[in-house]
């Protein structure tokens, strides 16, 4: 069991966690929806149902974007139009940005009616004390449950991923994700990222095919080198990897330096799939 010390100012129970606050505070610096530019965005609460994709605008482009939008037109009906002139709107604000962009591109059921909306951020940059050596992940106590089950979308009602990631956001020592399993306690994903696991001279990561997000960055991944499904419970993760690494969308791929107290090595194997990312990517 991890120790986590908290700050004097935790937050009570039945406060929002940090993650809700941040979102139902999100103040974009440009955002569109089903066609016009507008102000303010609803909050992922008031979709009953929808997809969310979380791309990396980065050097006049996302280079990703042909794979989200596959994921997305994969798990819900868009107006292509729409769509087209949301794209074509946000790469005209981007480029007059400086430095990486996170465009949040969302989908769904909205009150009454369908909603397509489009906003633009700034992608924050990593403290060290996050990432030297490596990031740091934290076991969650909180699993998915059987009604959770995915296809691997990637959907706008995540509150398993905000009750997981409340249990380290108040932590003092700094945690970049959380660990998630599923009912039996095999390892899924973390909460915003997908896991690589560097077993026995090969890439793994855990199997999808019942729960969890089948990320952008991972799918991408696959397409370059051999990475195989694997069913494993924590502890026999950290008693058999050599590499622990984490990757999304925006920010590549991580080395991990720790899963609660048990530590890792940063090695080479991950620097080479950063290498590949920054050489085909970014």
């Amino acid at each position: 069991m991890i120790a986590c010390r908290r700050y004097r100012s935790a937050p009570a129970a039945g406060d929002l966690s940090n993650d809700r606050k941040r979102l139902a505070e999100f103040k974009p610096l440009f955002s569109v929806a089903n066609g016009r530019a507008v102000e303010k965005l609803p909050t992922d609460s008031l979709f009953s149902d929808g997809v969310l994709e979380t791309m990396r605008f980065d050097g006049g482009r996302v280079p990703l974007l042909p794979w989200h939008l596959a994921r997305l037109r994969k798990y819900v009906h868009v107006d292509e139009r729409e769509l087209s002139k949301a794209l074509q709107e946000a790469d005209n604000f981007s480029r007059s940005r400086a430095g990486p962009l996170v465009w949040r591109l969302r989908a769904g059921r909205a009150g009454a009616g369908s909603q397509l909306d489009l906003s633009v951020s700034p992608l924050d940059s990593l403290p060290a004390s996050l990432t030297v050596p490596g990031v740091r992940l934290y076991p969650c106590k909180t699993r998915f449950t059987w009604q959770d089950a995915s296809d691997g979308r990637k959907a706008l009602q995540r509150a398993r991923y905000h009750a997981a990631r409340s249990e380290f956001s108040a932590c003092q020592d700094p945690y970049f994700d959380g660990i998630l399993c599923d009912p039996s306690g095999f390892v899924i994903e973390g909460c915003r990222t997908n896991l690589l696991l560097y077993i026995d001279g090969k890439w793994c990561t855990p199997d999808l095919s019942e729960f969890g997000v089948r990320g952008v960055m991972l799918q991408w991944l696959t397409e370059q080198i051999s990475v195989t499904p694997v069913r494993l419970m924590l502890a026999d993760l950290m008693s058999s990897a050599q590499e622990v690494a984490v990757c999304n969308a925006l920010r590549g791929v991580l080395p991990v330096s720790a899963i609660g107290s048990h530590g890792f090595d940063c090695g080479a194997n991950t620097k080479a799939l950063q290498s590949l990312i920054k050489q085909k990517l970014w």
